[in-house]
């Protein structure tokens, strides 16, 4: 194989006479690509959609943002279906993929309490049925994310020039496939919509005042 600097695409072919990208190793198929844009766009901006429903703002800096990467990313791997030899849209996928859900990872969303007395101590409640659903929602999403990191994990132990990531269908299967699985979990199970309105501090009060009285 000759070197990077080559700008013939038929000096990069595979053992069968293919020509492949001398950044994946393979060719990124360009159906499979387009599908994965579609399919995260669409859950994206359906996310868009019901996070300013619900009044969520939280979830537009953090599933919206991290489906809007998978979409650059997805995008970045068509890019290269068309043009071989171009290494920005392979880094633009390698930073996308990667990036946004280390944002989501790293950094959770937490409450402040600051509009909460200092001497509140919530009452323990049942868990009501839309909070199971919440908890389902997440347990499967962070299964599928589960899935995901540990094909990495084998991905990268085999190195950047191993059979693993340099086989198209392990990645669209175990990383893409399980991050848009995650992703479209979320679109069903959607936090907006089953937390509720978060209580005000009026609210609470006049809470503890009906339990109170009917004690």
């Amino acid at each position: 194989m000759s070197g990077l600097n080559s700008t013939d695409p038929s000096s990069y072919r595979d053992s069968s006479g293919h020509i492949i990208s001398p950044y994946y190793g393979y060719l990124p198929t360009r159906s499979v690509c387009m599908m994965f844009v579609a399919l995260f766009g669409i859950s994206t901006l359906t996310h868009v959609v019901q996070a300013i429903w619900t009044r969520k703002w939280w979830l537009l800096y953090t599933i919206c943002l991290a489906g809007s990467g998978e979409i650059l990313g997805w995008s970045g791997r068509l890019w290269s279906s068309y043009s071989t030899l171009n290494q920005t849209p392979y880094t633009i996928h390698l930073f996308m993929v990667e990036y946004y859900f280390r944002y989501i990872h790293d950094r959770p969303v937490r409450s402040s309490g600051a509009d909460l007395p200092s001497s509140f101590v919530p009452a323990r409640e049942p868990v009501g049925l839309r909070m199971k659903w919440m908890v389902r929602g997440l347990c499967t999403s962070t299964f599928f994310l589960f899935v995901r990191s540990i094909y990495r994990t084998i991905e990268l132990a085999d190195g950047f020039g191993g059979r693993i990531i340099k086989t198209q269908v392990y990645f669209s299967l175990f990383d893409g496939a399980m991050v848009l699985l995650a992703i479209w979990t979320l679109n069903f199970m959607h936090p907006g919509f089953l937390l509720g309105p978060r209580p005000t501090v009026e609210t609470i009060v006049m809470q503890d005042k009906r339990d109170g009285s009917s004690v």
